[in-house]
């Protein structure tokens, strides 16, 4: 995926739109975010004034799902 901008600085997003956020997902542990141009129509919002690209919104997904099954105890397990 590509991030497209101008002459008069504008950046789009995939689909085209003028971008008006940017992938807030982290990518490094000194700090850098994907920073992919994302307009309003696509942006996912996951939580206040963090917003994600449709790539890291499905691993963010992923994750939440995992997280949700380590936290979940098992039917079997017997309670202390």
């Amino acid at each position: 995926m590509t991030a497209y901008s101008n002459s008069v600085g504008y950046r789009y997003c995939d689909c085209g739109r003028v971008a008006s956020f940017q992938c807030d997902w982290k990518i490094s542990v000194e700090g850098h975010v994907c920073a992919r141009p994302i307009c309003a129509y696509d942006v996912k919002e996951v939580a206040p004034g963090k917003h994600l690209c449709h790539q890291h919104l499905r691993e963010y997904d992923r994750w939440r799902t995992r997280r949700r099954r380590k936290e979940q105890p098992s039917l079997f397990q017997e309670v202390a």
